[in-house]
């Protein structure tokens, strides 16, 4: 996220990774890989005051599994409240509202958002109309529908409405197999 003149100023700021560092990073690594959630939110819960940074990507990770609420993650439901809120518009102009304006910790690029949308348009279920009449995301018109509405609203549940099968890091949700972790 950082232009190069940034990049020059803080190259003389690095250090070297510390043994602790390393061992953190092992077990962050470890927990990410892991089919539950249960590592991930105690390595959060440490703070992990060795890379403090490394906590907050981890709380931010977590966000992407299934709300208790609606069964969307975060990402999910920051493109239904934004459309909610600022009405229909094109996929390019969602990714900027959603990357400079919404989302908490910025992580993802386009490609990766381009998938969250197509998910939420080519459910059983759509959230969302999308209408793309070209191949630019500038040409993708984005609106919502009642079904979004009605998620956003935490009437209805994504993951009993849709099949959904992904992965966030080593947890599999997967509607077919059963137990969803939710957070």
């Amino acid at each position: 996220q950082l232009p190069p003149e940034a990049m020059r100023i803080l190259w003389d700021e690095f250090t070297e990774v510390t043994t602790e560092q390393l061992a953190i990073g092992k077990k962050a690594w470890a927990a990410i890989r892991s089919p539950t959630p249960e590592l991930v939110q105690r390595l959060a819960a440490t703070g992990t005051p060795e890379l403090p940074t490394m906590a907050i990507a981890l709380d931010r990770h977590l966000k992407q599994l299934p709300s208790e609420h609606n069964g969307l993650n975060l990402t999910e439901n920051l493109v239904l409240k934004i459309l909610d809120e600022k009405g229909e518009m094109n996929a390019a102009r969602m990714f900027g509202w959603y990357t400079n304006h919404y989302e908490p910790l910025t992580f993802m690029g386009d490609t990766a958002f381009w998938n969250i949308l197509d998910g939420l348009a080519e459910a059983e279920h759509p959230a969302i109309i999308q209408k793309k009449q070209g191949t630019k995301p500038v040409q993708w018109q984005l609106s919502l529908t009642q079904t979004g509405r009605d998620l956003l609203n935490n009437k209805l549940d994504w993951l009993t409405l849709n099949t959904v099968d992904r992965w966030v890091g080593g947890i599999h949700i997967d509607t077919h197999a059963g137990k969803i972790y939710r957070v």
